[in-house]
């Protein structure tokens, strides 16, 4: 809900982003705007692709041409009545004030999504001896501009190492300063 910080968990390569991508697809079908900060592993021209495929509900093929791509963009769009914006920080460092600043700029957001907030510079990140409190700040402070802003972000975060192999995992099993993610969350989903 607005004014809500939702944490996806999961380990490495299980479906992290693509969830927040169903999530920030089903929300453009009810003609929702949206805007998705892609920090770490996507940049727009991986992600749109994906979006595309989503909506469109047809895979894509590594050998579409450009072409190809911006035509099925084009399907793509015609099928939503919500507006997607994205903003890509997989090329430079992205901190709290960065995502602050977005939010300011863009009035009347209907979801938020920040993938993925480990990656989020706070301003202890560069203190190797605080790095678990860091984390702690940036997802607090996602929080915070949830309440702000009155908008739902939802984020994504790997679990911890040892959890990779288990059949089930918990809160506790998110990767660094699990307290402090736990505490800002409205809700949280870990998948095994």
């Amino acid at each position: 809900g607005r004014g809500e910080l939702g944490i996806l968990g999961c380990p490495p390569g299980r479906g992290k982003t693509e969830t927040l991508i169903n999530f920030a697809v089903s929300a453009l079908h009810e003609g929702r705007t949206v805007l998705y900060l892609s920090v770490a592993d996507q940049g727009k021209n991986e992600l749109v692709p994906r979006v595309d495929t989503c909506i469109l509900e047809e895979p894509w093929s590594p050998f579409f041409t450009e072409d190809d791509l911006q035509k099925r963009h084009a399907r793509a769009i015609q099928r939503i009545d919500g507006k997607l914006l994205v903003a890509d920080y997989t090329d430079r460092e992205c901190s709290i004030d960065d995502i602050n600043r977005v939010l300011r700029m863009i009035p009347d957001l209907d979801l938020v999504i920040v993938d993925h907030a480990d990656d989020v510079l706070s301003p202890y990140s560069s203190d190797p001896t605080v790095t678990r409190h860091s984390l702690r700040v940036v997802y607090m402070t996602l929080k915070k501009l949830s309440v702000k802003y009155n908008v739902p972000i939802w984020t994504a975060s790997q679990t911890s190492e040892m959890s990779w192999w288990f059949d089930a995992a918990s809160i506790s099993d998110l990767a660094e300063a699990k307290v402090g993610k736990a505490s800002g969350a409205s809700i949280i989903l870990v998948f095994s």
